[in-house]
C-alpha cells in the first residue's frame, strides 16, 4: 500500500472508533428516555463487536449514524485482520490511496459503489 503502512490505518480505524463509541454513549447518556440510559450502561458493558446489534432498536438519526459508522470501522479492522485492508469488499480491487486517505474506513471501490 503507498504511502502508508497499514498500521497507519489501524490506528486511523481504532481511534475513530474510540470517538464514535465515546459519542454513541455520550448522546445515550444526555436522552432523557430511561431505555437509552439503560443502553447507555449494556453498551459499556459489552465489547464494541456487540454494540451495532445492542443498538437495533434505536430510532434517533444520529444514533443510527452513529452505528452505521461502527459497522463500516468494525469492518475494515475485520479487514486488517485478514490481509484483505485497502481492496473492494466486491471486486476485491485495490482502493486508491487517496480514497483510503479521505475515508480509512472505505469498503468499496467507486464502481461497486454505483452498481
Amino acid at each position: 500500500m503507498p504511502m502508508h503502512t497499514t498500521q497507519y490505518y489501524q490506528d486511523k480505524l481504532e481511534q475513530e472508533l474510540t470517538q464514535v463509541q465515546q459519542k454513541i454513549v455520550c448522546c445515550l447518556e444526555h436522552s432523557q428516555d430511561p431505555d437509552y440510559l439503560l443502553l447507555a450502561t449494556k453498551l459499556q458493558a459489552e465489547s464494541v463487536q456487540k454494540w451495532p446489534e445492542l443498538m437495533s432498536g434505536v430510532f434517533s438519526e444520529q444514533l443510527k449514524e452513529y452505528r452505521n459508522r461502527l459497522e463500516q470501522l468494525e469492518a475494515s479492522l475485520s479487514q486488517i485482520q485478514i490481509g484483505q485492508y485497502g481492496y473492494c469488499a466486491d471486486c476485491e480491487a485495490a482502493l486508491p490511496f487517496e480514497q483510503l486517505e479521505q475515508d480509512p474506513a472505505r469498503q468499496r471501490c467507486d464502481s461497486c459503489r454505483k452498481s
